[in-house]
């Protein structure tokens, strides 16, 4: 699942510490992801700064409003500069072999970064079908960095949203690899994290869609869809058009595994009504390719019959 762009008033307001501890750690979270919403954050930074010390004359402000400005700039510095060198980070690490990166990360603090464990759940995710040992090794390695995230630099909401995630990451990993038992316990682990970090409702999302795909391989599939279900109605209240569709290609897929095909005709149909070609045309072809399936198995729905 991708997280999208924030819109620029969101990162104005971000900058200037007027989002909720909830939408800020979202913001955080992608500008460690994404250079370009970096640099648009930089310049409404710079611009905020500006502003701040032309239109406040007063003499008596001038030394709280320059800490504030710094306060905020100073953080935003920290994050940003965490992002940048992720990146090198994450190089270095596979230069090396994996034995040699389990020990860095391990023993190294310079590794125990959030945007280096988001980094590494990309590289799971982009591997879970083409390459499941570099997939698990990647996974593995994020919860490691999660499990030694300082709750004192980050705050303990943050990482424990964090080992959520990683733990979802690898249980999903196991589940690719058809390791079910090691799939459960790891979703038990990024569930407890979830709760213990006050239940993100980005998060809660991305757990509900690993839960729901590792039931449905259990043939639990009932559960399965009610918790496509709840994901899709928190990506309607979040107005997230584009994640309701993916929700719902996933609903309707669980549906088809199962022989439900009437079934997810219609869901998988509403699903690319939704979703952003632009943004994931992959997933426009598997959900296409699922709806040809349904029609050949089950058949296009009945239509009611006219009354004249």
């Amino acid at each position: 699942m991708k997280q999208r762009h924030p819109h620029r008033e969101s990162l104005a307001q971000f900058v200037g510490g007027e989002l909720a501890s909830e939408d800020a750690k979202g913001v955080e979270r992608h500008l460690e992801v994404c250079s370009d919403c970096r640099d648009q954050t930089d310049e409404i930074a710079a611009a905020a700064k500006r502003s701040l010390l032309e239109s406040w004359l007063s003499p008596g402000y001038e030394g709280a409003i320059d800490r504030a400005v710094d306060g905020a700039a100073e953080r935003l510095t920290h994050v940003l500069r965490e992002g940048r060198d992720a990146g090198a980070l994450l190089a270095e690490l596979l230069q090396d072999p994996p034995a040699v990166r389990r020990h860095k990360v391990r023993s190294e603090e310079r590794f125990h970064t959030p945007k280096l464990g988001q980094l590494l759940q990309a590289r799971t995710r982009e591997a879970w079908f083409l390459d499941p040992p570099a997939s698990l090794e990647s996974a593995e390695l994020a919860v490691m960095i999660a499990e030694r995230l300082d709750a004192g630099r980050y705050g303990s909401s943050l990482v424990e949203d964090a080992r959520a995630i990683a733990w979802g990451y690898l249980a999903n990993t196991f589940r690719v690899r058809s390791d079910l038992w090691r799939a459960e316990q790891a979703l038990r682990q990024a569930w407890l994290h979830h709760m213990l970090a006050g239940e993100d409702a980005y998060t809660e999302t991305e757990l509900l869609n690993f839960t729901a795909s590792l039931r449905s391989i259990q043939g639990r599939w009932e559960e399965a869809v009610q918790l496509c279900e709840r994901s899709i109605v928190l990506y309607r209240e979040g107005q997230d058009l584009h994640l309701e569709g993916v929700a719902l290609i996933q609903k309707g897929s669980i549906l088809g595994y199962h022989g439900q095909f009437q079934k997810a005709i219609p869901v998988t149909r509403a699903g690319l009504s939704r979703i952003d070609p632009a943004e994931d045309p992959r997933l426009v072809l598997t959900g296409n390719h699922n709806l040809l399936l349904d029609v050949a198995n089950g058949g296009a729905p009945e239509w009611p019959k006219s009354s004249s």
